[in-house]
């Protein structure tokens, strides 16, 4: 499967897939304290980027990383030299 076949079949039932090599890989879901984590390290972050005109930082976003593959990772950072390619 390609990146934008991927994207055409978004829906509720598939939101939680990522595309790894051009397989829907399933996401697990995640417990209180990898959350918890996961939400102080985004606020963290937050708090420094807006005070800083470096990058953004953004939770649970879909990243393209080449035409077969969309990662979702937990926190991305986008250095303020790339934001033109954040779509």
């Amino acid at each position: 499967m390609t990146v934008e076949e991927f994207v055409r079949m978004s829906t509720p039932e598939t939101e939680d897939y990522e595309l790894v090599g051009g397989e829907l890989v399933p996401l697990p879901s995640v417990n209180p304290t990898h959350a918890y984590v996961r939400d102080r390290l985004v606020q963290t972050l937050r708090n420094y980027f807006d005070h800083s005109p470096a990058g953004i930082v953004l939770a649970e976003v879909d990243c393209r990383i080449n035409d077969d593959t969309v990662r979702r990772p937990d926190l991305a950072i986008f250095l303020a030299g790339r934001l033109d390619g954040v779509d």
